[in-house]
């Protein structure tokens, strides 16, 4: 009914494509009959219609990124100015435009003046224009047309047309849309050809990223694959060759006669190889103050006692590494078995011995 009364057209007759925008909602119309002749003709000539757009729309999308604050859009083309009047960063409206024979700047400014009195706009000064541009609007204003036109360079407005874009006419629009985004409006029917042509290039480098790297993927987990196999493999025939090295019958080496002596010699040898000699040391060190030089060291490994010789100055520290030792939860018990005086040195050291004892482990 909104469509009916705005342009006396049923809107059954009419494509609708609308970019809901929540704060800025726009729309096209293209007459239905020249959507389902255009389809046709394509799909006749083995192609799929991947995006109709109306002809302002494409220049809109080329050309917004340019347009300079507070200018207006126009796109020239087939004898029409078609108009973008701009609010800030809003495209307001869109007014399609009938040029007469010899329109000047004059013309144009008195046509851009009415258009923003009856959208109540101030009208612009500078109008930024897509297509070819008469000659006469390019020149200085005068006093009487106070609108400066410049026209967007040919990088920025690129062809006319474009090859994969068929471009429909009938199209208008109203509404408001931000200045600096572009606008969706498509009449093309949805298929799988239109989604895959509409994807950024940023989402073809992710799939391709990600393709890229589910190969790497199955290619690294088929070589763990095989490894895994081989090894299952290696680990078969070494099974196989024990329980093959199970089965042969050895003959019982004969027992070597060792005689008393030597035997009791090789029994020495191991308990004194056996001997505990880091706790040993860690004991003796822990519990050994600088006032007590160690002399000799001498484990008795069949017995479990180390013999002790050392020197202190006084008794007194005598009696104190004597209890240090006692404390070493390494040892069971401390005695000491001989002190005296050492009278050949100046200093009189007093030498001590002394039996520790530790626990078999």
């Amino acid at each position: 009914m909104r469509f009916q009364s705005l342009y006396g057209e049923a809107a059954g007759d009419w494509k609708l494509s609308a970019d809901w925008s929540p704060e800025a909602p726009f729309f096209g119309a293209v007459a239905a009959p020249l959507l389902v002749a255009l389809i046709g003709a394509a799909e006749r000539h083995g192609l799929t219609v991947v995006g109709v757009e109306p002809h302002f729309v494409t220049a809109w999308n080329r050309c917004q990124g340019a347009l300079k604050a507070g200018a207006w859009f126009g796109l020239v083309h087939d004898q029409v100015l078609t108009v973008g009047a701009v609010e800030g960063r809003r495209l307001r409206a869109v007014r399609a435009l009938a040029l007469p024979h010899g329109a000047d700047q004059y013309w144009l400014s008195q046509v851009l003046a009415r258009e923003a009195l009856l959208l109540g706009l101030s009208a612009p000064a500078c109008l930024q224009l897509s297509g070819p541009v008469p000659p006469a609007w390019t020149q200085a204003p005068t006093q009487s047309a106070h609108v400066r036109v410049t026209a967007f360079t040919p990088g920025v407005q690129g062809a006319s047309q474009s090859a994969v874009v068929i471009l429909a006419g009938g199209a208008g629009g109203a509404g408001a849309a931000p200045a600096r985004r572009r606008l969706r409006i498509d009449f093309a029917p949805a298929s799988l050809r239109r989604t895959l042509f509409q994807l950024p290039p940023a989402v073809w480098a992710g799939a391709v990223l990600g393709l890229a790297l589910c190969v790497g993927a199955a290619l690294a987990g088929q070589q763990l694959a095989e490894r895994g196999r081989a090894r299952a493999a290696q680990t078969r025939a070494a099974e196989q060759r024990l329980a093959r090295a199970r089965v042969q019958v050895l003959a019982p080496a004969p027992k070597a006669r060792i005689a008393p002596e030597r035997a009791a010699y090789i029994n020495a040898a191991i308990l004194q190889l056996n001997l505990p000699w880091r706790e040993l040391q860690e004991a003796v060190a822990a519990a050994t103050p600088p006032a007590v030089a160690l002399l000799t060291l001498e484990p008795d490994a069949k017995k479990h006692v180390l013999r002790l010789s050392a020197e202190a100055k006084t008794s007194d520290d005598m009696i104190a590494y004597v209890q240090a030792l006692k404390e070493q939860e390494f040892f069971t018990g401390v005695v000491l078995t001989r002190h005296e005086t050492n009278e050949q040195d100046p200093n009189r050291p007093l030498r001590f011995q002394l039996e520790a004892e530790w626990l078999a482990r």
